[in-house]
């Protein structure tokens, strides 16, 4: 789960990507991933959003 500004999905997410996923024993998978956007603030541009990311 991301909760935080939208400008810093793009870190999390490589921060998921660069360190989490080499680290954690899983492979991405070959489905596709989804992002279940939870709620939206645009005018603070803040999201809470489900980053699903498939892996096996």
């Amino acid at each position: 789960r991301f909760d935080g500004l939208i400008k810093d999905i793009y870190e999390t997410l490589q921060g998921i990507f660069n360190i989490w996923l080499p680290n954690s024993g899983y492979e991405m998978d070959e489905r596709y991933g989804l992002d279940i956007y939870r709620q939206m603030d645009r005018e603070n541009s803040q999201v809470i959003m489900d980053l699903c990311i498939p892996v096996k």
